[in-house]
C-alpha cells in the first residue's frame, strides 16, 4: 500500500463522517482539542468509536484518518 492508497481511504472515511448529521456526544469535547496530536479512543464494539473519529476527521481540514484493523 502506498501513501496515495492512505490519502484515498482517509478521504473515504471524511466522507463517511459527512454521511452523519447527528453528531457524537464526545464530538464537541473532542473538537476543542488544538494542536497536533494523536486520538485513540477505546470502548465495546458498536457504540460509536469509528463514526466519531470520522465525524472529526471530516470537520478539521488537515486530519489524516488512518484505521488501525
Amino acid at each position: 500500500m502506498n501513501i496515495q492508497d492512505l490519502i484515498e481511504l482517509s478521504e473515504l472515511a471524511k466522507s463517511k463522517g459527512r454521511c452523519y448529521p447527528n453528531k457524537r456526544d464526545l464530538y464537541t469535547e473532542l473538537s476543542l482539542f488544538n494542536g497536533r496530536h494523536f486520538t485513540g479512543l477505546m470502548g465495546p464494539r458498536g457504540v460509536g468509536k469509528t463514526v466519531l473519529l470520522q465525524q472529526l476527521a471530516a470537520s478539521l481540514p488537515d486530519a489524516f484518518y488512518l484505521s488501525a484493523d
